[in-house]
């Protein structure tokens, strides 16, 4: 979903079907459905993977590094252009890389419930780099989804004077992405 201030209906449309896009491609790509490959990355010590979705447009890339503490940090974005999808991951990857570093600091005391941060937490280990370094090597063994929206329009409330909020919900391929299991790459 996506909220735009503004009348202009064509921008929360584009940015609400990116988002749709990159949980798409995330969760195909995860669960066998599509490939990856090395993304081209100017940025010091970090790796970028894009990911080969069955949309007809944007970009969907995973970035990530070993940080200075020694955990792997992740980010990941749709994009129109890799390059716009590549900067919009390393936003992610520094949120990703200061929480990991902040639960390490200040969290190991309390147990985490939301399995959302768990999933972060596991894939900045080794044993979940592992896991998503294996994935990379696999590649696809199930048939790639079509680009099939479920819902895709403006939804209308009190904020419509102000803003447009437009929803695009897709068919995903597998529902694992909602068990709350650590070892599935998205959070």
């Amino acid at each position: 979903m996506a909220a735009f201030p503004g009348f202009f209906k064509a921008q929360a449309r584009t940015r609400a079907h990116l988002e749709a896009l990159e949980l798409l491609a995330l969760v195909a790509w995860w669960n066998g459905h599509i490939d990856a490959s090395p993304a081209p990355s100017t940025l010091s010590g970090i790796e970028a993977l894009r990911l080969h979705h069955p949309a007809n447009f944007g970009e969907v890339v995973i970035v990530y590094r070993k940080s200075k503490s020694g955990h792997v940090s992740y980010g990941y974005a749709a994009g129109n252009t890799i390059a716009g999808a590549t900067t919009r991951a390393v936003v992610e990857l520094a949120r990703n890389e200061f929480f990991v570093t902040a639960h390490k600091i200040c969290g190991r005391h309390h147990p985490l419930s939301n399995y959302l941060e768990r999933r972060c937490l596991h894939f900045a280990s080794p044993e979940g780099h592992q896991e998503f370094l294996a994935r990379i090597e696999s590649g696809p063994d199930k048939e790639a989804p079509a680009w099939d929206p479920h819902y895709d329009g403006e939804i209308s409330g009190p904020w419509s004077r102000y803003a447009t909020v437009w929803r695009t919900a897709l068919r995903m391929p597998t529902q694992d992405f909602l068990d709350p299991r650590v070892n599935f790459f998205y959070w």
